[in-house]
């Protein structure tokens, strides 16, 4: 199935806590650990207060009742570049709703969303196994970078990623 004729995604406003917030962090958390060999996620820096407002988004989208997709922001003032920056996290969409764009759809609306606070650059880190997330983050004109979060010291695997907005 193409985008074009892909089912319309519905995206509502969550918290982390929501019940389907939860589900799909669990898969992204084991989906991260079976592709890195271990519990590598990046779930102990994305608190609910974080993705919420007037701070960050959290972003649930919906196909019909079922929930397939998510992803949030946290603002921050204090990384370099930028005076106030958007900073993705907790990026996924369900297997069984891949390739129909709705990853791209969330990322949007979540620079859209960080555009309309005053960020001037987004940001995010990836584990550059994660093929389908790298490919989604330059696709819409991420660059890697250097890692920035010191979340994975050492790690060869673990790259950030950075846009102007």
């Amino acid at each position: 199935m193409t985008s074009a004729t892909a089912p319309s995604l519905t995206l509502v406003t969550s918290s982390l806590g929501n019940p389907d917030a939860r589900k799909l962090a669990d898969q992204l958390d084991g989906e991260l650990a079976t592709i890195y060999g271990g519990p590598n996620t990046g779930r102990d820096t994305a608190v609910p207060t974080d993705l919420a407002p007037p701070h960050g988004l959290f972003l649930l989208g919906y196909l019909k009742d079922v929930a397939v997709a998510c992803g949030g922001i946290r603002l921050r003032r204090d990384l370099p570049h930028a005076e106030l920056t958007a900073e993705i996290k907790r990026m996924y969409v369900a297997p069984e709703a891949r390739g129909r764009g709705y990853g791209a759809q969330i990322l949007r609306t979540l620079e859209e969303h960080a555009r309309a606070a005053g960020a001037t650059r987004a940001v995010l880190e990836s584990g550059i196994l994660s093929r389908n997330a790298v490919r989604l983050y330059t696709a819409a004109g991420y660059e890697m970078i250097e890692p920035y979060s010191g979340q994975y010291p050492g790690s060869r695997t673990n790259k950030g990623f950075s846009r102007l907005l």
